[in-house]
């Protein structure tokens, strides 16, 4: 909200903060900004901070925000669970979130540990 009243003109912002942007009393939001939400509107709006984060770390640089965007990974130890990633799989779809199945070979490149 700070940035869009700047962009507006407004000449008075302030943003407390501990410590970097994202780290101290807004980190709780910056760190949960999942693509995969309930709703259009709201996977919009998650997509929106997204970027506004992204930008954020281009006009400051990173140690000045602490933002690193990343992924997630589900991994289905029942069918129960892979009945759930499949209907995930297709509300991102719905929701025009990059979603993608992939396979244990790719995990393994992924995510080495």
């Amino acid at each position: 909200i700070a940035s869009e009243l700047v962009k507006k003109g407004v000449k008075d912002v302030v943003v407390l903060e501990q410590n970097t942007l994202t780290s101290g009393t807004t980190w709780h939001a910056a760190g949960l900004l999942a693509s995969l939400k309930g709703s259009k509107p709201v996977a919009a709006m998650s997509r929106y901070s997204q970027l506004q984060f992204r930008e954020f770390n281009n006009e400051a640089g990173q140690s000045q925000v602490g933002y690193y965007k990343t992924s997630s990974l589900g991994l289905a130890r029942s069918e129960e669970m892979l009945q759930q990633l499949r209907a995930m799989s297709l509300a991102a779809q719905w929701l025009g979130i990059d979603a993608r199945w992939v396979t244990p070979e790719e995990i393994k490149q992924l995510h080495p540990f």
